[in-house]
């Protein structure tokens, strides 16, 4: 029987990627969230639990049996970045992915399915881990930020849809928050504390990137096979976007330390972005 591990992660930490990553293990198959947390019919904690674990396992029989499952893309179940590079108004880029159905090559040898999904199974982390293996991705405040700021996603707002669903306090955080970036801040501790309070194995995008891979392989217990180079990708961010950030340091260097960075990090990040659009 194929076994099961559920990946979370802070959005735009690269959890896409990971998935991307793990599949090249012959043996291992990672989906791009198949559950879509809208399509959940109840909010009632055992209830929620038990239909995710259904749906879970309606996958799995899916995917041994190659028949079309949902996926958050349904052109690719490979995809390493759901948003596109393409700018649209204000700098905002859009989504390039498409949710709908898929089906996946039969694959006799698979061992491990790994499905991800970010606010879904963190709001529910403490409990499906009871169910299952959970591993979260993190990465440094001020990357994750600034992509918010940048992408067509509900964190562009400072909302969390999936999360605010399952956590009706984060829910009355954000409504009572009139700033978006405050919101912001607000999800990104919010993500730390769930990981942390369900004592989740948590992997940093930068070890993954700095170690090609080993630190994620790792950490889900498979061989890596062949690595190739990773590196993160520069992006240049309009200086009223770093400028932002320069304004509320304290309460990003007090998110690294809780994230387990150095909180000497935001400000060699900073940094680095706005010399970045001087050269």
């Amino acid at each position: 029987m194929t076994a099961i591990t559920l990946l979370t992660g802070i959005p735009r930490s690269g959890t896409t990627l990971c998935c991307k990553l793990l599949s090249q293990n012959k043996t291992t198959l990672a989906l791009h969230e198949p559950l879509d947390p809208q399509v959940i019919t109840s909010t009632e904690l055992n209830a929620s639990i038990h239909e995710i674990s259904q749906r879970i396992m309606a996958i799995r029989d899916a995917v041994q049996s190659s028949k079309p499952i949902p996926l958050g893309d349904k052109d690719n179940y490979l995809v390493d970045n759901p948003v596109g590079y393409s700018q649209q108004h204000h700098g905002v880029r859009a989504l390039s992915s498409v949710r709908g159905t898929t089906t996946i090559p039969l694959n006799n040898d698979l061992e491990l399915l790994v499905i991800k999904q970010n606010a879904l199974f963190t709001a529910l982390s403490s409990h499906l881990i009871a169910h299952y293996p959970l591993i979260a991705i993190i990465r440094n405040p001020v990357d994750v930020l600034l992509s918010w700021m940048t992408v067509d996603l509900p964190v562009n707002k400072g909302r969390l849809p999936a999360g605010e669903k399952f956590d009706k306090h984060l829910a009355s955080l954000l409504q009572q928050e009139d700033d978006v970036l405050q919101r912001q801040l607000i999800i990104y501790d919010w993500f730390i504390d769930k990981f942390k309070h369900s004592a989740l194995e948590c992997i940093k995008y930068e070890e993954i990137v700095a170690t090609n891979g080993k630190a994620l392989y790792d950490a889900i217990g498979i061989t890596q096979p062949n690595p190739a180079e990773l590196r993160a990708p520069q992006r240049n961010f309009a200086p009223s976007l770093i400028e932002r950030l320069n304004n509320c340091v304290p309460q990003l260097e007090a998110l690294a330390i809780k994230a387990g960075y150095s909180p000497a990090i935001i400000s060699k990040q900073l940094e680095f972005l706005s010399c970045q659009n001087c050269s």
